[in-house]
């Protein structure tokens, strides 16, 4: 891997390439990808690719985890010469990024490190820009004291803030002065009798003075349309005292799938196999309106479907908890009322019981909605399972719960403890 300087370039070779930030624990840092155009600015909102928008309007960019994202560059329109790769602290975390040791992106075989911040929580650490018909890539490493917002808006981006003031009111018409009064000719004068020798002409009636044309009625000016909704960089996390919230409304008729990524840091092995590293496993039970109940696990190959019931499907299992996208499962909203219950919980396959390294991080990612985020804290080092969340379906609404309940025993142990009433038969993956 090619390690770049601040303000060094390369050229990339491929039109498909791999994005990533290394050095950050999982949920600490938000990545966004801005396209933007020869002056520097997006064309509208939609050239923002974030957690709450996580595919450009063309699919040329796409988010695929909380750090991770991909880049089709043969799918950006000729308008976008360049497109940002930018960081942010989350909310819940304190100080800068300058204190985060190895922060970098990845971009494809290049290495573009952080350099030169000290006290920005909002940062353009790469660009991959369009030149000459190519594609190459610079490490920018520039950072925004102001933060995350200021950095969008500098791009051109609505940023969702305050709640704007209210409307003043429409101005009144203006007062226009009355209308003159018709004129009236004077009356006549009364017939002038002349002596009989003298004729005087006929009396002329003088011209109506002109006055100017009527002023037209007031004309209300139209309404201006209406601003595109601004970009709504909210993201909820569950905690014991906002344990719930709405995903979905089935009278919303919601299609699509909902992502539920785990995402967790490896940790090291030790020379005789000791050492923190573990394989996290993720996995959940579902309860389908027709009585039906199961799992979806890596164990035992339960893959699941998204077409067929139970409706839910594993996209990987990552042993070694370095997949930049971690492990994912899919839950298709479009048979939300063919759902009762679904419990999503984390199990350890391999290694020694330790939630604290593993930093775990579940994220639920709604389609059209902010991503929800539940953090595997307060562990217990005795555990090997942990309950995460619960889904429920009731009046055809949507709901999730925080559980974050450690658990001494396998996926039997986490099914008696929730009722779920399933038989188990030995398995491997």
């Amino acid at each position: 891997m090619t390690s770049l300087a601040r303000g060094q370039n390369a050229a990339l070779s491929q039109t498909s390439v791999p994005v990533s930030i290394s050095g950050v624990a999982p949920g600490s840092v938000d990545l966004f990808a801005i396209q933007v155009t020869d002056d520097g600015r997006v064309r509208s909102d939609a050239d923002l690719v974030f957690f709450n928008s996580p595919t450009s309007p063309e699919g040329a960019v796409r988010l695929t985890g909380p750090d991770v994202l991909t880049l089709d560059l043969a799918l950006v329109p000729a308008s976008i010469s360049t497109v940002r790769l930018a960081v942010a602290l989350d909310d819940k975390v304190p100080g800068s990024l300058a204190a985060i040791p190895g922060l970098s992106a990845r971009v494809g075989a290049d290495d573009c490190p952080a350099t030169g911040l000290t006290s920005e929580r909002a940062a353009v650490l790469a660009e991959v820009y369009r030149r000459n018909g190519a594609w190459k890539v610079r490490n920018v490493s520039a950072g925004w004291d102001r933060g995350l917002v200021a950095l969008l808006t500098e791009h051109g981006v609505t940023v969702d803030g305050p709640p704007p003031a209210a409307a003043p009111p429409a101005p009144p018409a203006p007062s226009y002065p009355p209308a003159q009064p018709a004129y009236q000719p004077p009356p006549a004068q009364p017939t002038y009798q002349q002596p009989p020798a003298y004729q005087p002409p006929a009396y002329q009636q003088p011209p109506a003075p002109a006055y100017p044309p009527a002023q037209p009625a007031y004309q209300q000016p139209p309404a201006p349309a209406p601003a595109a909704p601004p970009v709504n960089l909210s993201k909820i996390t569950l905690t014991k005292s906002a344990p719930t919230v709405s995903l979905a409304k089935s009278s919303e008729r919601p299609t699509g799938t909902m992502r539920v990524n785990l995402n967790w840091t490896q940790g090291k092995k030790g020379l005789f196999g000791g050492g923190n590293a573990v394989d996290l496993d993720l996995a959940c039970f579902y309860e389908l309106r027709n009585g039906d109940r199961g799992g979806v696990q890596a164990l035992g190959n339960s893959f699941g479907s998204i077409d067929r019931p139970p409706f839910i499907q594993l996209d990987a299992d990552d042993r070694s908890g370095r997949s930049q996208g971690g492990e994912n499962l899919h839950i298709n909203l479009a048979h939300l009322d063919d759902f009762v219950r679904i419990l999503i919980f984390a199990y350890i396959y391999e290694g020694t019981p330790n939630w604290a390294s593993a930093n775990g991080v579940v994220t639920l990612f709604p389609p059209g909605g902010p991503e929800v985020e539940v953090r595997l804290d307060n562990p217990d080092r005795r555990a090997i399972s942990c309950a995460i969340a619960q889904l429920h379906v009731v009046n055809g609404e949507l709901t999730v719960t925080r559980e974050v309940q450690y658990i001494h025993g396998s996926q039997r142990a986490v099914a008696e403890a929730y009722n779920w009433g399933l038989n188990f038969t030995p398995g491997r993956k």
